[in-house]
């Protein structure tokens, strides 16, 4: 009996997509060693998504992960725009509307990732806007 060889499933997705998923997961892990409770992960509405929502202390974090492979277009908070930091307030806001959960206190959260020379630094930036 002739073996077959294995088909190889090329993604369609450009290679970023890929380097942002694990980023992604890094900053799950990241989060649940700094003690935080994920609660969702890549929360998708009408207005677009949230990478992580997570808990701690009793206040609900939206985060943000950048990640990077080098610093040549600056550090990857950089990347975390006015326009993307208002775009986080309103999907929040969506958020806490749609879960119906009133009074909370909300804070954000970027996760810059950057992967050098075969391993990454990860930074946390608590309380970055309101």
């Amino acid at each position: 009996m002739k073996k077959q060889k294995p088909k190889l499933k090329i993604s369609k997705k450009p290679f970023h997509y890929s380097l942002g998923k694990r980023g992604e997961q890094l900053a799950r892990e990241f989060l649940s060693g700094k003690g935080y409770r994920v609660l969702e992960n890549n929360y998708r509405c009408k207005l677009g998504e949230i990478d992580i929502i997570a808990e701690k202390g009793g206040r609900i974090y939206f985060a943000e992960v950048k990640t990077r492979r080098s610093e040549r277009y600056g550090q990857p908070i950089e990347a975390v725009t006015t326009w993307k930091q208002k775009k986080l307030s309103q999907l929040a806001a969506w958020y806490c509307k749609v879960r119906q959960i009133q009074d909370a206190k909300i804070a954000f959260l970027i996760i810059s990732i950057l992967f050098k020379n075969n391993h990454f630094e990860i930074q946390l930036t608590e309380d970055v806007f309101y």
